[in-house]
C-alpha cells in the first residue's frame, strides 16, 4: 500500500510549537471540545504505526528461521502483524487527511 501525502502535510504533523514569546502564556490550556479532537492522537497513532512496523519485521524474520512444524502458526502470527500495520497506516492516513482538510479551510 503506498500512502501519498503533501510535504507540508507532513511538516505539520511533526512540527514543533513555537517558542513562547514574553506576551505569550506559559502554559495554554485546551478546551474540552479540543481534546477530543482525533488530530490530538497523532503521536500515539504514529507510535501505534511504528510498533506494528516492528512487529512485522520480528513476524516474517521469526516465520523465516521457523522449522518446518512451527512455519504455519508463525505465518499466521505474520499475517495479523500486517493486518495491524495496515491499520495504524490507515489512521495516520486519516490524521493526515484531516490535517489536509484543516489546511484547506485556513
Amino acid at each position: 500500500m503506498i500512502v501519498e501525502t503533501a510535504p507540508h502535510t507532513l511538516a505539520r504533523m511533526f512540527r514543533r510549537p513555537p517558542k513562547s514569546s514574553a506576551d505569550a502564556p506559559a502554559l495554554e490550556l485546551l478546551a474540552p471540545a479540543e481534546l477530543s479532537d482525533p488530530a490530538d492522537l497523532r503521536p500515539e497513532h504514529l507510535k501505534q504505526w511504528r510498533d506494528a512496523a516492528k512487529r512485522v519485521v520480528r513476524t516474517y524474520n521469526a516465520w523465516c528461521a521457523a522449522g518446518w512444524r512451527d512455519r504455519q502458526d508463525l505465518y499466521l502470527s505474520f499475517l495479523d502483524a500486517l493486518r495491524c500495520e495496515e491499520r495504524a497506516a490507515r489512521q495516520l492516513e486519516r490524521d493526515a487527511s484531516v490535517l489536509c482538510a484543516a489546511d484547506s479551510v485556513s
